[in-house]
């Protein structure tokens, strides 16, 4: 399988910390590694417009996935320089990592080709050196929303591995994630817009969905054995009818799994169900007799009784019906 092979082959690229990537990834400021005997007293003093880290400055890394399927291709802006800093991002899919000079910078994303005011979202991010950001882009327009959460390795023990499971599926409410091999809960209450991480050991696994919260998974997704001491999203989405994993490799090598969505009766805590009694009452009507005479004869009609029915129905009730069900999709 394609992404398998994607994950294993890249994962060496790990544990360089990403210093690997090509330092000059922005509009092209030089890092004034020239050997020629100016001693850099250059009048331009490379004000270093660009978002990369020159050689002799502290960075950071940041990669980005876009789980916002009903959305065009997305291009990602640095402090509005000149030029996106990654462009034409499909739908569902990730970038590899990009160096990022550290201190406090502002993103902004928007459509492919557009110019940094087209923007659909921005947020400040605090770049720290050698640190390790994801940024999501996810939802639907006008609801669109973008993020980022911090992907901390350093207390990752060896031969172990720290998920993140992003919730990004729009309209469908908190889920649990379930090892389905080892039925254990990694996770509770996982909520949308908000990522839930869990640490365990390396290995080829099944994570199972639990979208009512009922105790019994409603889906699952296999995720391959990518090494230890890593971290590795997970990031949901809905796309069309089906439920959308993405997981981003360590190196950036992206895996889509998809499953059909299921036709869930009910969401939310639901609990042991308990029986309720429903009185419903009828009305009887009186009938009306009619006299009629004629020459001689006199006939007497007879007054007409029907009597009401009391009917008794019985319904269900579940423990917490909060959630009324999970929407169509999108």
């Amino acid at each position: 399988m394609r992404w398998i092979a994607l994950f294993i082959t890249t994962l060496a690229c790990n544990g360089d910390k990403d210093k690997d990537e090509d330092k000059d990834a922005g509009t092209g400021a030089d890092a004034d590694s020239d050997t020629d005997a100016d001693a850099d007293a250059d009048a331009d003093a490379d004000a270093d417009t660009d978002t990369d880290a020159d050689a002799d400055s502290p960075f950071g890394n940041i990669r980005m996935v876009h789980l916002a399927s009903t959305l065009e291709p997305a291009d990602v802006y640095i402090d509005s320089v000149v030029g996106p800093v990654l462009t034409g991002l499909a739908p569902l899919d990730g970038s590899t990592w990009r160096l990022v000079g550290t201190g406090l910078r502002t993103l902004s994303v928007g459509p492919s080709g557009g110019a940094a005011g087209d923007s659909w979202g921005s947020m400040d991010l605090k770049i720290a050196e050698d640190g390790r950001y994801t940024a999501v882009l996810y939802g639907s327009d006008p609801a669109i929303s973008f993020t980022w959460f911090e992907e901390e390795l350093a207390q990752v023990a060896q031969g172990q591995v720290r998920y993140y499971l992003f919730h990004g599926a729009e309209g469908l409410p908190p889920f649990d994630a379930v090892d389905l091999d080892q039925q254990i809960t990694h996770a509770s209450n996982i909520t949308y817009g908000a990522p839930s991480s869990f640490e365990i050991p390396r290995a080829e696994w099944r994570l199972g969905l639990d979208l009512d919260r009922d105790g019994t998974p409603d889906v699952g997704f296999d995720v391959p054995d990518v090494g230890g001491q890593v971290t590795v999203p997970l990031h949901l989405t809905i796309d069309g009818s089906d439920l959308v994993m993405i997981g981003h490799s360590p190196s950036g090598a992206v895996l889509v799994e998809r499953q059909p969505l299921p036709d869930l009766p009910g969401t939310g805590d639901t609990g042991t169900g308990t029986t309720g009694t429903g009185t419903g009452t009828g009305t009887g009507t009186t009938g009306t007799g009619t006299t009629s005479t004629s020459t001689g004869t006199t006939s007497t009609g007879t007054t007409g009784t029907s009597t009401g029915t009391t009917s008794t129905g019985t319904g269900t009730t579940g423990g917490d019906t909060s959630d009324t069900g999970v929407p169509q999709p999108l």
